[in-house]
């Protein structure tokens, strides 16, 4: 069995299902309460602000100490991260059992089985994001909003309590940082799956992503998806890349150890597990 047939089985079976069709009620939630915002408010935003507000998240902890603000806990980002591995957590576990194995003896190789479900847990973090971004321009063209990642300056300093920035950071910030955040975070469940059991490793992940949102290191792997945080970092500084660098090494990292720990792997112990 071919790496393209493999890939090609990964990414019919894993991505063409129904349960992906609930990422647009997750990202509905908050894209109604942002137009009921702007609405009360008499604004009309763009695509940009609406991004921003979807992937807005907190400031950490020293900041909202420093400042004596009231420390929030952002459901609505929690749920829009959390969701992508809920989303992911099934399909890798099921074909690590009886037929599943099937096709990793048909690959003749684990190495190449594994790479491909690599390659469709990255396509899975695509695919999210890409319904939440058919969401939000779906919103914007109901709502009559602007099609355009320019920041509106009302709603930036009322609503998203940023500052103004230039549309090329807006991109940056709610396109390419949380797009690559999510695939990171994919790789590192699915990993987590084969240390350890499935649900203890769903919980790393979720634990590892209040940590990212309440602690100031920009070295986790999903700190690129808090756009309150990295909006403040203009993109000619260094400090504004560690996210993405930090979640492009973490991916790595993750498919290394994915592959060495799968190849060493007694498969049938895991299924029992």
């Amino acid at each position: 069995m071919t790496f393209f047939k493999l890939v090609s089985h990964d990414l019919r079976c894993g991505l063409l299902k129904r349960s992906y069709w609930v990422t647009i009620l997750v990202a509905v939630l908050p894209l109604v309460q942002y137009f009921k915002i702007l609405g009360g408010c008499g604004l009309s935003g763009s695509l940009g602000d609406c991004l921003l507000y979807l992937f807005r998240g907190e400031m950490a902890l020293s900041f909202l100490s420093a400042g004596n603000q009231h420390i929030q806990i952002p459901v609505l980002w929690i749920l829009l991260m959390i969701f992508c591995l809920i989303l992911h957590t099934d399909y890798f576990l099921e074909d690590l059992t009886s037929c599943g194995q099937q096709i990793v003896i048909r690959s003749q190789r684990r190495v190449r089985w594994l790479l491909s479900k690599c390659t469709w847990s990255v396509a899975g973090g695509i695919l999210y994001y890409f319904y939440i971004l058919i969401c939000a321009i779906g919103g914007c063209l109901f709502t009559e909003q602007a099609l355009s990642f320019s920041m509106s300056e009302p709603i930036a300093e009322g609503i998203l309590k940023m500052s103004d920035v230039q549309p090329d950071q807006v991109v940056f910030t709610v396109v390419i940082k949380p797009l690559v955040a999510m695939v990171s975070m994919n790789l590192l469940q699915m990993m987590l799956q084969i240390l350890v059991r499935p649900i203890p490793g769903f919980m790393i992940c979720f634990a590892l992503l209040l940590c990212t949102l309440y602690h100031p290191a920009l070295c986790f792997p999903a700190s690129g998806a808090i756009a309150l945080r990295n909006i403040c970092l203009p993109m000619t500084q260094t400090e504004s890349w560690v996210p993405v660098f930090s979640a492009v090494l973490t991916s790595v990292a993750c498919i290394i150890i994915s592959l060495w720990r799968f190849s060493h792997m007694d498969l049938l112990r895991k299924e029992d597990n």
